[in-house]
Order: structure tokens, then C-alpha cells, then sequence
């Protein structure tokens, strides 16, 4: 969470997003080809991950790490669609080369351990090249032990550079169940995904959100991450838009799939407010944006004991220290006295927040109804 909240998205062109077939290539394979082309790769991961682990949990000899080495440096076939060829995991320009080849969205990326060993996560992207929007809609392959600060995204490679993507794979499964299809419907999984990120998500969801959503998560704050999305689909999307993009769907996502109570009574409030109660949302949103800010500050202010020598600190001090093992700080803290005094005075301020973002759209508009109904009516 910063101030710097109201970033500006870009028109959505919906026109275009709402055909997601335009953005496949004619070579591309259908998902089930895909996932047959790469499952060559897919289980040399797996025995690489396999033997890794094994290693770094049980130990293991000169002979165990040179048969990682060997392994690593064996070439893994990958076939299908214009893609036929072998490549090494060390081969990382090649092997993407043909991934791409196999279906324009595919990725694999690599990171390194503290131990220096690596670890790969493979998934399928899609984006929107007339807006912002860029989505990772399935995983494929996620080593144990990727790096992901927030579940919510990803960086990968995109134009030579490192990029967020909004990471709506971890619904996948769940979308497919409330489609109303007798069978798989991929496209129409990969159809519905982008319509609710386009929609609500990429606007709710921002990189700057990540340490206050992880200290929500491990201290059990559920109405601090409803409130930080809610203020921020408030004050970076286009109401409008966003109005006009909900359809039962979307709403139906946001009650079963994910469920978000201030973002769902949002979008049904947003239905039936008229303009002017619409436009006077983002101003009302900046001030109490403002006014969680200050009150997570305090949270992250409690003091606390910490280390084996329980020394007396804020808070904050053992989030940003553990940032990587925020589990850990959790577990030990969770629970202490002090934490949650303060956790009882930060969740029913972020509640107070969520009605009153919603409470004061409502109560203009029924100002404005009750307004219009004592009115003369006037004949066109």
C-alpha cells in the first residue's frame, strides 16, 4: 500500500477483449495438445524437483549433486506444432523458443535458491494488447520453493523486460466448476478469467499491495484484504466501465469463486447509482484510503517481543527483517496479547471503512431518488 494507488489503466477496449478467441495464432495447438507437447518437459521437472528436495532434505552425496548436474544437462524433446526439437534446462533462450512454438503463450521461468539451486515455474499467459491487461490463465509447473511474494502475481519476462502479471490461474479449477457446460470448456475458462480481470481485478489488485496483503494473510486479517481492494478498484478503475463490464458472471465470481462481500455489493450497487453518485465514489475512497494507511502504520507499530532474547520492538521491524519467512513471524506472533489488541482495533476500522465507502454511494442515491420522485414531471 502506497499513495501513489490511483494508477491510471488504460481504456479497456472491450470490443476486442470480449472476443479472447482473436488472440490465438493460427499455429497455436488446442490445450489438451499443449499439455501432451510438453509433458516431456513437464516430467523432467518433476524428477529434477524430485531429486532436488531430496537432497536438501535428507543430504546426499558427491555422486546425488552430479547427478543433478547430468540431469540438468540432458536435452528434454519438445514436439508439437511447429515446435520438434530437444533443448537442456540450461538452455533457457532455446528452450522458451520452443515453448513458443508450441503455443505463442507459453513460459517457462527460472529462479535460484540460497542454495543456488533452480527452480521453474511453467504456465500460459494471455494478454490484451489494446489495454494493460496481462494474465497467467493456467499453471503448468510450480517447483516447490518458487519464489511468490503474493499469490496475486508473477514476474515474467515480457518485450526484454521484467513485468507483474496478474496471476488468475489459482481460479482455474473453480471457474470450470460454476460454468453451466456439460464438458471442459477451455476457452470459455480462459474467456471467463479474463473478463473478471479485465473487469474488476486489474484494478483491485496492484503490486504495491503485496507486503500489506502478506501481513493480512499471516495475522489473519481478512477484512484489511477486503477493504485495501475494495478502496483500490474505487480509486483506479473507470466506474463506468466496470459497471458496464458486470454481468451475473462476474458477480457470481466475486460471491463463489472468490469471494469479496465490499467488492460484490459494489458491483450490484453500481447497477442500479445513477452518474452522479458514481463520480463522487473515487473522492470519497481517497480520504478513507488515507485513513487505513494510517491504521495498518499502527498496527505495524505494536510492540512486540522478538528473538531468543524477546528483545522490545515494533512490529514492523520483524516483517521487513523476515519478509521472505513472513510464516514464521506469523506463527510466533499471531497469537500474542499485544498483536491481537491491535488486530481487534485494525479489523472492525477496515470494516468501518468498506460500509462506509459503500454506505455513502447509497445514501446519494437514494437522496437522488427521493429527489426525483417529489419532482414535477415534465412532458418531452
Amino acid at each position: 500500500m502506497n499513495s501513489g494507488s490511483e494508477r491510471h489503466y488504460g481504456r479497456r477496449g472491450r470490443g476486442w477483449s470480449r472476443r479472447w478467441d482473436r488472440y490465438e495464432y493460427p499455429g497455436d495447438l488446442q490445450p489438451q495438445e499443449v499439455r501432451d507437447a510438453i509433458a516431456p518437459l513437464l516430467h523432467h521437472l518433476e524428477t529434477y524437483d524430485r531429486w532436488r528436495l531430496a537432497l536438501a532434505q535428507e543430504g546426499g552425496s558427491l555422486a546425488d549433486l552430479q547427478r543433478i548436474t547430468s540431469h540438468l544437462q540432458t536435452p528434454v524433446q519438445i514436439r508439437g506444432g511447429f515446435a520438434d526439437g530437444p533443448a537442456k534446462l540450461t538452455e533457457q533462450v532455446k528452450l522458451q523458443s520452443l515453448l513458443r512454438d508450441v503455443h505463442n503463450g507459453l513460459r517457462i521461468d527460472v529462479r535460484q535458491r540460497m542454495s543456488g539451486m533452480p527452480v521453474y515455474y511453467v504456465c500460459r499467459v494471455q494478454s490484451d494488447y489494446w489495454s494493460d491487461t496481462r494474465l497467467i490463465v493456467e499453471d503448468y509447473y510450480l517447483s516447490a520453493g518458487y519464489p511468490l511474494a503474493d499469490e496475486r502475481f508473477a514476474r515474467l519476462m515480457q518485450s526484454g523486460h521484467e513485468v507483474f502479471f496478474l496471476r488468475v490461474s489459482t481460479f482455474r479449477q473453480a471457474v470450470e466448476a460454476c460454468l453451466e457446460t456439460p464438458e471442459p470448456a477451455e476457452r470459455q475458462i480462459d474467456a471467463a478469467l479474463f473478463e473478471v480481470a479485465q473487469t474488476v481485478l486489474q484494478s483491485a489488485w496492484h503490486e504495491d499491495q503485496r507486503l500489506a496483503i502478506k501481513v493480512a494473510r499471516h495475522f489473519h486479517l481478512p477484512r484489511l484484504v477486503e477493504a485495501i481492494e475494495l478502496l483500490y478498484l474505487t480509486l483506479n478503475a473507470d466506474l463506468s466501465e466496470v459497471r458496464d463490464g458486470t454481468n451475473p458472471a462476474v458477480l457470481r465470481f466475486f460471491k463463489e469463486v472468490y469471494p469479496q462481500p465490499g467488492i460484490l455489493r459494489l458491483l450490484r450497487l453500481l447497477s442500479t447509482a445513477d452518474g452522479t453518485a458514481v463520480a463522487a465514489l473515487p473522492q470519497r475512497a481517497k480520504h478513507l484510503y488515507g485513513r487505513l494507511l494510517s491504521a495498518f502504520s499502527r498496527f505495524l507499530g505494536t510492540e512486540i517481543p522478538w528473538g531468543r532474547e524477546a528483545v522490545r520492538m515494533p512490529l514492523w521491524r520483524a516483517v521487513y527483517g523476515n519478509y521472505g519467512r513472513m510464516s514464521l513471524v506469523g506463527e510466533a506472533l499471531a497469537g500474542h496479547s499485544a498483536v491481537c489488541k491491535a488486530r481487534s482495533a485494525l479489523e472492525p476500522g477496515a470494516a468501518e471503512i468498506c460500509e462506509e465507502v459503500l454506505n455513502f454511494d447509497l445514501e446519494r442515491l437514494l437522496a437522488t431518488n427521493r429527489a426525483n420522485s417529489s419532482s414535477p414531471v415534465h412532458e418531452r
